[in-house]
C-alpha cells in the first residue's frame, strides 16, 4: 500500500483533507513521495469515476523543509506552486 505522509500540524487530529462542493484540500507532509502517491490516488479515482483533476485550476502550497524538491515534482506533473497565506472561500 502506498502511503501519504501526514502534515505535522494535522497528524494529531488525523486531518487529511477538506472538501467543499467541487474543491478538495489535501494536507500532506510535503515529501515528493507523498505528492506522487496523492497523484496515484487521483489517477485511480479518475479511472474509476471518469472525473479528472484540472491541473490548470490546481495549486500546491508549500512551506517548510524540502520546498525545492516538492516544487520540482509539482511542476513536473503540471501543478502550480504558490505560498501561504491565501484567501480561500473568503477566509485567510
Amino acid at each position: 500500500m502506498k502511503e501519504i505522509g501526514s502534515h505535522p500540524f494535522c497528524k494529531e487530529i488525523k486531518l487529511t483533507h477538506l472538501s467543499f462542493a467541487d474543491d478538495i484540500m489535501v494536507f500532506m507532509d510535503g515529501t515528493l513521495g507523498s505528492l506522487c502517491n496523492i497523484m496515484i490516488v487521483v489517477d485511480e479515482y479518475a479511472h474509476i469515476s471518469v472525473f479528472n483533476i484540472n491541473v490548470s485550476k490546481s495549486t500546491i502550497f508549500d512551506a517548510g523543509r524540502g520546498k525545492m524538491t516538492l516544487e520540482i515534482g509539482a511542476t513536473s506533473v503540471g501543478l502550480v506552486v504558490s505560498s501561504l497565506p491565501i484567501w480561500y472561500l473568503g477566509l485567510r
